[in-house]
């Protein structure tokens, strides 16, 4: 089975590409809203949290304080290292789980989408790697409609991102004037 890890910066187009790769027939793992998921769902990974974060890191309907935790993490990159620490071994394994299962299947490649799979270091994990890129300008008009946020924040967000360009097997240009269709296609052809 070969395990495809797809990334890009915020408003990059990754979630479009993992769209295209599950209606070509690749099943793609969502980490980042599995790792949501798992938050609240996890007895384990809810008790670590909390023991690091308190219990003010959840709300009384059981969901993630999401405001308050990137209050605690946002200038803080010990704190950021020691929750991710927590988070990223529990989605992995999960993801691993996920990936087994597809295999059983019959499905011969799987997709994990992370935007943060260089900065993780996760990368190594897999068979190939792809890159989801576009201009600057274009990830931020996308990402301000997308997330209703100021402009103002979403360049924030940029400024934090690790530049991801140049790195994985495989670059995808979603610029607009290419076809992400034709470069899905592509790169599962590459696959063999």
């Amino acid at each position: 089975m070969i395990k495809l890890g797809i990334t890009g910066g915020i408003g990059s187009g990754k979630s479009v590409v993992s769209t295209i790769l599950r209606t070509a027939g690749v099943p793609v793992y969502d980490s980042d809203s599995r790792a949501k998921e798992l938050q609240t769902t996890s007895r384990q990974l809810r008790q670590q949290l909390v023991s690091v974060l308190g219990e003010e890191s959840y709300l009384p309907n059981g969901q993630l304080n999401k405001p308050y935790i990137a209050s605690k993490i946002f200038n803080d990159k010990h704190l950021l290292a020691t929750i991710n620490n927590i988070v990223h071994p529990a989605v992995w394994e999960d993801f691993e789980q996920w990936a087994e299962q597809q295999h059983q299947n019959g499905f011969c490649i799987v997709g994990f989408e992370s935007a943060i799979l260089f900065q993780s270091h996760l990368d190594k994990r897999f068979d190939t790697t792809w890159t989801v890129i576009a201009p600057t300008e274009i990830c931020i008009e996308r990402a301000c409609k997308r997330d209703n946020k100021r402009r103002e924040q979403i360049e924030a967000r940029i400024r934090n991102q690790q530049s991801i360009q140049g790195l994985g097997d495989y670059t995808i240009n979603n610029d607009g004037r290419h076809s992400l269709i034709e470069q899905v296609m592509e790169g599962l052809a590459k696959l063999g």
